[in-house]
């Protein structure tokens, strides 16, 4: 493993097993799951949801889209809701539990070594996941194997950040009074995959 790939998952790790990370995403999670309906819609379009599925979802932090995935194949469907942050994991679990949802489990997992059977899942979801991991071909040749011959990946992430009013508006000011130096092209970030077609 390079030395830089090692620094990497080193700064993912970090951000997303930080303890205030964690209590900013549980508690926000409610305002979330509200604000980014439309995001969660045209993610479970494409995922092409039917009853009975079985659905891997990867990065879930607190349970959404995770929970409304499981809402839509049912009961006789079954969601693995994975992350890297035992501590998200936690909250999505929850989130889960109240909500009334039987048909989930739960899964620390790295999405670069994913540890189920090949053909494990009919589709595999994530939602601003993918521009976290590192090696985003070792990840996606670990999609494929534990996908089912003619499934579905449905995997969104943030478009140029001038065409979403929210990515300006949430993110956008912080930015401008931080003024970091963009990040390498193909180091883990929110827009690493906004150029179009970048991520194939």
């Amino acid at each position: 493993m390079s030395e830089e790939l090692t620094h990497y998952r080193k700064l993912v790790r970090d951000e997303w097993t930080n303890g205030d990370t964690v209590a900013a995403w549980a508690h926000w999670h409610p305002k979330i799951t509200r604000q980014q309906v439309n995001m969660r819609e045209a993610l479970i379009q494409h995922a092409r949801l039917e009853p009975g599925l079985r659905v891997l979802e990867l990065a879930c932090g607190t349970g959404d889209p995770a929970l409304e995935i499981a809402r839509r194949v049912g009961p006789e469907g079954r969601v693995t809701a994975t992350d890297l942050s035992a501590q998200m994991l936690d909250v999505c679990r929850k989130n889960a539990s109240a909500a009334g949802l039987a048909n989930m489990d739960f899964a620390v997992a790295d999405a670069e070594e994913l540890r189920f059977p090949s053909a494990s899942f009919d589709r595999v979801t994530s939602r601003l996941g993918v521009m976290y991991f590192v090696d985003v071909q070792r990840a996606l040749a670990e999609i494929k194997r534990v996908l089912v011959p003619g499934g579905v990946v449905a995997l969104q992430v943030w478009g140029p950040p001038e065409e979403s009013p929210y990515f300006a508006n949430a993110v956008g000011p912080f930015m401008q009074r931080l003024s970091p130096p963009p990040p390498p092209p193909d180091a883990p970030s929110p827009l690493r995959f906004a150029p179009p077609g970048k991520l194939v």
